[in-house]
């Protein structure tokens, strides 16, 4: 059973800048997952889990703190940071290296390294993605033919200089996009004319991948990492988690907020850069927890999910603005469906008086409150889950953010739930 005296810190207060590597819209800073992750201290080698582990904040603290963890994501392009997150400086020198090695004279657009169907012409001319691809196939091959000749380097370890150079290219690809960004940090913009896509010489690009790992190389460790220490990331469904019942001791984890933000779309850039196609972009949006699309599935409310949940869905169903009882109501459906699916799966991997730190944030639908932590709050007590306190902190509201938001509170109320099994 979880300790009484547990310090809860702000989870948005940080002196942590691994967050620099990468920005992304994560929900507590790296130094909270690993004061909470201190305190409950998972007994007897028992796994620490985040079944939202985004850019891996919570399974980089377990690994520094010595601890066995798995992080799940659906998204590719945050598994990559993840991973990315345990390279090394060695590894920056060998991804400088595989640049170096690339021809001085330009590298060959070769047709066959990309297709019309390519995400990054969306933003990019053709002769740009070609070159892109080029470059980005000549250098990962190098990186790993490398490895092969050293043989002293294990598959997975080989892998974190690989997903470091995808990181490079992840930036790279943004800071040239970045006049397709507006206001809301989670999305871009498709400019309409080809003459406005992004052009950009072999040379140009090889320059700008060699700026960004110069920058990256002191953020990382100095010493590498061993096997032993890295934790199992993997891309999978928070939905049906692919653990054993009562095979986890300790989760750390924040679900996407019921705030419309698009995580497809905010690394729709980084998603391109792996290949996804438009038609495997279009899939993967409408699969991730918190999509604004909505599916032709029919999902019926279920009493089960909480009388918080049944009036916010009752009142969106009555509310007089456009496509209030059937759009938004649908996506709200889906999201709480999903929701409840995800907290049952929580409960059935948490081993017995295991602990589970859920951080969520309220959020508004135009004029009505979303009381989220109510609402969990039922849905962990209906799943077998005990909730043994809430702490909440004041936080900037992403609709002060999002210039476009209906409801542009300076402040949300962001909570920590504590809960056993």
């Amino acid at each position: 059973m979880l300790e009484s005296n547990l310090v809860i810190p702000n989870p948005k207060n940080s002196r942590n800048g691994a967050s620099r590597l990468y920005r992304y819209y994560a929900a507590y800073s790296g130094e909270f997952a690993q004061i909470m992750l201190s305190q409950l201290a998972p007994s007897n080698g028992a796994l620490v889990l985040d079944p939202w582990d985004g850019s891996g904040t919570t399974t980089a603290a377990a690994s520094n703190l010595g601890f066995k963890a798995i992080g799940l994501d659906l998204n590719p392009a945050t598994r990559i940071v993840a991973h990315a997150r345990f390279s090394s400086q060695a590894d920056a020198e060998r991804v400088k290296k595989a640049l170096e090695l690339l021809p001085l004279n330009g590298v060959p657009a070769r047709q066959e390294d990309w297709s019309e169907d390519d995400l990054l012409t969306s933003w990019f001319t053709p002769n740009t993605v070609r070159t892109i691809r080029s470059i980005q196939k000549l250098a990962q091959d190098r990186l790993q033919d490398s490895n092969r000749v050293s043989r002293k380097t294990s598959n997975a370890l080989t892998f974190l200089a690989v997903s470091l150079f995808q990181l490079v290219l992840f930036r790279t690809v943004r800071q040239l996009a970045r006049q397709f960004f507006a206001s809301n940090p989670t999305w871009i913009s498709i400019p309409r004319a080809e003459e406005n896509k992004v052009d950009c010489s072999a040379q140009d690009f090889v320059a700008c991948l060699s700026s960004e790992i110069s920058y990256i190389s002191p953020l990382l460790r100095q010493d590498p990492i061993s096997r032993s220490a890295l934790p199992h990331l993997q891309i999978a469904e928070s939905q049906a988690l692919p653990l054993a019942s009562e095979s986890v001791g300790v989760i750390l984890t924040s679900p996407p907020y019921c705030t419309r933000i698009d995580y497809a779309m905010a690394t729709k850039l980084e998603l391109a850069v792996l290949g996804l196609t438009k038609l495997e972009f279009s899939r993967l949006r409408i699969r991730l927890m918190g999509t604004t699309l909505t599916e032709k599935t029919v999902i019926q409310h279920e009493s089960s999910w909480g009388p918080t949940c049944s009036y916010f869905l009752n009142q969106v169903k009555k509310h007089p603005s456009a496509a209030s009882s059937t759009y938004y109501y649908r996506g709200f459906l889906r999201y709480f469906a999903d929701f409840f699916a995800s907290i049952a799966e929580i409960s059935r991997v948490l081993i017995h008086n295991g602990s589970a730190v859920i951080v969520i944030r309220d959020s508004y639908y135009k004029d009505l409150h979303i009381d989220l932590s109510s609402i969990v709050q039922e849905m962990c007590q209906n799943c077998g889950l005990m909730v043994l306190n809430a702490y909440d902190f004041e936080q900037r509201s992403f609709g002060a953010i999002n210039h476009r938001s209906h409801n542009r509170r300076k402040k949300a109320v962001e909570t920590v739930l504590i809960a056993s099994k």
